[in-house]
């Protein structure tokens, strides 16, 4: 695969006066990117991967020569993220999340630094760049040499999967299967280095960063015990960080909104054909309610390669899908619908604003989202993917 190569030659966040931080630094070489970096204050958890343009608190345009400056009058102690983004993104703060071209850079202000330094390339942003500065932003940046062998992985299946365009169908989606495979395996790969991190560092904000990438699929569920101990852990270390609170509240909405054991909400919204399905209609002895859209990636990726092979092997044995989707493009819904060859249920809830909404009665603040019920609509698994999904189908099933 062939690669640009952008310098960012030098970017510094300088302390220049007690009323005025400046953020400089030059970038060069920015074919199909658009000539503007874009800084956000994360002040909570839940913000750090938010691509929600609303936390974007400057801009600053390069310049002919690349270079650019960001003059901040009052420097607020936290993390902070600079984008950059492609001449088609129309957002400020759209994430590229898990792909080599990984468009961010995560670092974190004390309000004291002298000056924080960050080398990289524009179109591997979040791969290739190096930052000398206070310890929690060093740390940060460890993270991406984590997911190298991740990127690696992605490097060679672009390759594979534009050769393997030639052959027939069938033979395109055993390549594209395996392909699957190994990005999940260098995943696993990724998540033991962020778990030795976070078990043995007294870093609690770079600790709380590196939550969020061990949580590769957004998959809390698995992990509650795991992070609620690191949690309380962090929080004697530094009881005043205002991150570990978002956290603490993430697992607690896990445990307790819809808790496992209790009747999920009921679920009425039109079908394909303009119908309405009702859940508590649907017949099977488990069902797995999908929260999902057109437009994100990682639902139809598991829901191709993971969850149509087991609806395939389980489905006559019990096991029913009831997709609902985010989109609000009806059109795009059912073109990915036909193209991805989805057989289960599938229902579009296009207006979300009410209270009384289905993705405000399941808190869908992110997708994928997922729910196991049984027969009865008794929720039995929360956010089960992957290979997670595949065992757990194995002994629900077993003869």
């Amino acid at each position: 695969m062939k690669k640009l190569f952008i310098p960012v030659l030098l970017l510094f966040l300088l302390k220049m006066t007690e009323a005025q931080t400046v953020i400089l630094g030059e970038v060069h070489k920015t074919e199909g990117y658009k000539p503007t970096l874009f800084l956000s204050y994360l002040e909570s958890y839940d913000r750090i991967f938010s691509g929600y343009d609303g936390f974007v608190i400057d801009s600053a345009i390069l310049d002919g020569s690349g270079h650019f400056e960001f003059h901040l009058d009052t420097i607020l102690k936290g993390i902070y993220r600079i984008n950059i983004q492609e001449q088609e993104t129309s957002s400020m703060a759209a994430m590229k999340m898990g792909m080599p071209d990984e468009n961010y850079i995560v670092f974190y202000l004390n309000g004291s630094e002298d000056s924080v330094q960050i080398q990289a390339n524009a179109n591997e942003l979040t791969r290739s760049y190096h930052i000398k500065g206070n310890k929690v932003s060093v740390n940060i940046q460890s993270f991406s040499r984590f997911k190298e062998s991740l990127y690696k992985v992605l490097d060679t299946i672009v390759v594979k999967l534009e050769e393997a365009k030639s052959l027939e169908e069938e033979q395109f989606i055993q390549v594209r299967q395996a392909c699957f495979k190994d990005v999940m395996n260098a995943a696993k790969e990724m998540q033991i280095s962020f778990g030795h991190f976070m078990d043995t560092t007294s870093d609690v904000t770079a600790g709380l960063i590196a939550t969020k990438f061990y949580n590769i699929e957004d998959q809390i569920g698995q992990y509650v015990d795991y992070f609620e101990s690191l949690a309380q852990k962090w929080k004697k270390i530094a009881p005043e960080n205002p991150y570990i609170s978002g956290l603490i509240e993430e697992i607690e909405d896990f445990k307790n909104f819809i808790p496992i054991g209790s009747i999920a909400p009921e679920i009425k919204l039109p079908s394909i054909n303009g119908d309405s399905i009702v859940l508590s209609d649907v017949k099977g002895k488990l069902i797995l309610i999908d929260f999902w859209a057109s437009w994100c990636g990682p639902c139809r990726s598991e829901n191709r390669e993971n969850l149509l092979p087991l609806y395939q092997l389980y489905h006559e044995k019990g096991f029913e899908v009831f997709a609902v989707s985010q989109d609000t493009d009806k059109r795009k819904w059912l073109n990915a619908i036909e193209k991805d060859g989805y057989p289960w249920l599938h229902v579009i809830e296009q207006s979300k604003n009410a209270d009384t909404s289905v993705s405000h009665l399941y808190k869908v603040s992110s997708i994928p989202l997922t729910y196991l019920v049984d027969e009865n609509r008794r929720v039995i698994q929360k956010n089960l993917r992957g290979d997670n999904l595949r065992l757990f189908l194995e002994d629900f099933f077993k003869e």
